[in-house]
Parts: structure tokens; C-alpha cells; sequence
């Protein structure tokens, strides 16, 4: 099958959802940096200025982008049908599967707050989790607060780290640059672990934030 040329898009009715799509396609080409109105109006094939009458500014194209994440998360199943830390360990992987997938923006979701229905849905489906689980109200939105801050990092941290080793850099480690003689405990866990067993990072600081999360609910 031909690819859609862009009078083929123009054709096409403009809706959130298609400009979302090509906001996507954009991003992942170029990142964030290489997205502009006038460059998606390009890709949909029409003016940059129908692209307004359904996304008033850059600011709202970011909240769809960031509404898209949120709502392709996979949530485990029902809330009721595993112990709380199975259930909100499985909702934190869910969470970085979604990041992942579209990690060019990540950076979107850094000290953003979340507003829409579509956003929230999973943090609902957290936040009655962490009730279920005994913590009051004001503990369940630290925690979710906690657990998502968690997530983000991780996920940027090895999206930067895969550029990175993508651009050629990292031929001298960060262990190669320190002074043995100052610092014996980070040369030997870097020489050891590296910056590659990024899953098994998650998974260590995954348990230890739900289980310290669970456990701190009497304090």
C-alpha cells in the first residue's frame, strides 16, 4: 500500500485525533524541538491555521499529546482482583510501557499537572487502590504523586541514556573519570552495573517505593 501523499491527508476531515497522530509522527522524527503548527499543518496537508480551529495553542497540543500517554496506559485488571502492591506495581509498568512508546515526550509530563477525564482515569484507578489499601486520602495522593515522579524519572533517564549510546557518547565511562583513590565505591558499581540494565533499576526501585508506600500507611 502507497504511503498518503499530502494532498491525500488534506482530504481527510481534521480532528483532534488525526492531528494528535501527526504530532506524534513528528515528534518521533524530529523530538519536541521538531514540532512547530507550521510543520504539522504540513504533514495534515492543510493550513497551519485549520489546525487552530481544533487546537487553540501550543500549550493544548501538548495536553492531548500528554492526554494520548495517558489513556494508552493498560491498566492491570479490576482493583479488586489482586493484593494492592501486585495491583500498583502492575499499574507502574503499565505507566512506563505507555512512556516509553512515545518517550520523545516524556519531558511533557515533568512537574505537569494532570487535568482532563482521559488524563486521569489511571490516576483514579491508583488512587482507589492505595485507599483500598489503608492510606488515607492525603497519603494516597502523595503516594500516587510519589509513584509517578518514580516513573518519569526512570523513563527519561533511559531515554537520555539511549540517545546517547545511540550518538556514539559513553565510549568513556563515568567510571573511567573518577579518581579511584576518592572514589572506590562508585567505580566499582559503575564498572559493574553500567547504565544498560535499565528494567532491572525499575523493577529494584519499583518494589521498594510500593513496599516502603504500604508499609509507611500508620505513620
Amino acid at each position: 500500500m502507497s504511503a498518503s501523499t499530502p494532498r491525500d491527508r488534506a482530504a481527510e476531515p481534521l480532528s483532534p485525533g488525526r492531528i494528535v497522530d501527526a504530532a506524534m509522527e513528528l515528534v518521533g522524527k524530529g523530538g519536541l524541538a521538531g514540532l512547530s503548527m507550521r510543520k504539522l499543518g504540513a504533514r495534515l496537508g492543510t493550513d497551519p491555521m485549520a489546525v487552530y480551529y481544533h487546537v487553540p495553542n501550543k500549550t493544548a497540543l501538548f495536553d492531548l499529546l500528554v492526554e494520548r500517554v495517558m489513556t494508552e496506559i493498560e491498566m492491570p485488571p479490576a482493583p479488586d482482583s489482586a493484593p494492592p502492591r501486585e495491583r500498583l506495581e502492575g499499574a507502574a509498568r503499565a505507566f512506563r510501557r505507555s512512556l516509553l512508546a512515545h518517550g520523545d515526550i516524556v519531558e511533557l509530563f515533568v512537574g505537569r499537572n494532570l487535568e482532563t477525564p482521559a488524563q486521569l482515569v489511571p490516576v483514579e484507578w491508583v488512587l482507589s487502590t492505595m485507599m483500598d489499601a489503608g492510606l488515607r486520602p492525603t497519603q494516597a495522593l502523595w503516594a500516587v504523586n510519589a509513584l509517578m515522579d518514580f516513573v518519569i524519572g526512570c523513563v527519561a533517564s533511559e531515554v537520555t541514556g539511549r540517545a546517547e549510546k545511540a550518538r556514539g557518547k559513553g565510549t568513556t565511562t563515568a567510571a573511567d573519570m573518577l579518581p579511584e583513590e576518592e572514589f572506590p565505591a562508585l567505580r566499582r558499581v559503575l564498572d559493574e552495573v553500567g547504565i544498560s540494565r535499565y528494567e532491572d533499576q525499575f523493577e529494584f526501585g519499583l518494589a521498594a517505593l510500593v513496599g516502603g508506600i504500604l508499609e509507611g500507611k500508620d505513620m
